[in-house]
């Protein structure tokens, strides 16, 4: 595995983090 494998999966869990507690952010504001 590449180190630039290695950043390009780190990125997409970051993105995937930042956007499912921006996600649960909302709901909790709806409820």
């Amino acid at each position: 595995m590449t180190i630039l494998s290695y950043y390009l999966i780190l990125l997409i869990f970051t993105i995937s983090a930042a956007s499912a507690l921006f996600l649960g952010l909302k709901i909790i504001r709806l409820i």
